[in-house]
């Protein structure tokens, strides 16, 4: 399970980071800026870019992840005290 939502996550995070890179790269390269500082720019870009879109596939793959492990240690012999409604009651999911 954890192994499938980090391929996802990472298909998709590397699928935005370079189609933004090559794209500003091909932008920025008709502007005259030397080539060094067009790649620095386009690098910062796509990396920013790419992290703002992915970041909330990350967290409800830490979530999903999680839950699993809760609901793991809930069926063991010495579960912990943790109620799953409360759990999806937060605010951040």
């Amino acid at each position: 399970m954890g192994w499938g939502l980090i391929l996802a996550r990472d298909a998709v995070g590397t699928g935005f980071y370079f189609s933004a890179y090559e794209t500003l790269k091909y932008l920025l390269s008709g502007t005259g800026v030397p080539g060094p500082i067009t790649y620095a720019i386009s690098g910062a870009f796509c990396g920013v870019v790419a992290w703002c879109l992915v970041f909330p596939i990350d967290t409800a793959r830490v979530r999903i992840l999680l839950l699993i492990i809760l609901f793991q240690i809930s069926i063991s012999q010495n579960p912990l005290p943790f109620e799953f409604s409360a759990f999806f009651q937060s605010t951040w999911f």
